[in-house]
């Protein structure tokens, strides 16, 4: 795929308008963010115990996308 966005990724989806690789989605962002909420800095994963999300910047029911771009990492408290 030359030429191709990195960062945006392909269009099928599942149940909920999700892109049927999603949690391949997730754990991207969470690894682009370093396992920390964008918005507090409490840590996940391989750093913390923190429950993370992926949170959609421009939300779906706005038009958002589910492009990379268009995600970022918040905790549960947080992205709730």
């Amino acid at each position: 795929m030359t030429g191709a966005d990195p960062w945006s990724l392909g269009t099928q989806t599942v149940d909920n308008d999700y892109p049927a690789d999603w949690g391949t989605r997730r754990r991207m962002v969470y690894r682009r963010d370093d396992y920390t909420c964008q918005n507090c800095g409490a840590e996940g994963g391989p750093h913390g115990d923190v429950e993370l999300h992926a949170h959609h910047i421009v939300p779906k029911s706005q038009g958002g996308s589910h492009s990379l771009n268009n995600l970022t990492t918040l905790c549960y408290s947080c992205h709730n």
